[in-house]
């Protein structure tokens, strides 16, 4: 589609960068519409950040109980920073052939709730991105873009 008129259909990643969130990682989980662990568009990565807890067992688990079977569970052998999380998720995205991702952190600060709002708005305006607010703060009236600063914008 040219950006416009929206998307029908494409492929959802919904990646999950976590450290030490063994405590936080089943609610975040739990807080996921259950619709979407039943979806073939929205598939989801939780990336154990080489965490000194159980994060990645606690999310495996979590996946085993509830019969999830579109969630993956990765453990980095090394702490790669936020950083470096974020570059394994957009690159297991793009690898994977996925059209749109969404970025959640294992402690809960994203709200999980809001991820059916960000595939609606993805899908009916065609958005290139689409921003959240994690403080619930309105968006600026003046936004920077890779060519200038430009007026408003919209948030999911």
């Amino acid at each position: 589609m040219d950006g416009t008129t929206g998307r029908s259909s494409g492929r959802v990643l919904v990646f999950i960068v976590s450290y030490n969130a063994e405590k936080h990682i089943g609610s975040v989980l739990d807080r996921v519409p259950k619709e979407l662990f039943g979806s073939e568009d929205v598939h989801f990565l939780c990336i154990d950040d080489c965490s000194g807890d159980g994060t990645a067992s606690v999310a495996a688990l979590w996946a085993r109980e509830h019969r999830v079977r579109n969630l993956t569970v990765l453990r980095n052998r090394a702490n790669q920073g936020y950083g470096g999380n974020q570059k394994l998720g957009y690159r297991f995205c793009l690898d994977a052939g996925f059209d749109f991702v969404i970025l959640l952190h294992g402690d809960g600060q994203y709200a999980p709730e809001l991820i059916p709002r960000f595939i609606a708005t993805w899908r009916t305006t065609g958005a290139d991105v689409v921003l959240g607010s994690p403080s619930g703060a309105a968006c600026p009236s003046t936004s920077w873009s890779g060519t200038g600063f430009s007026p408003g914008c919209r948030t999911a």
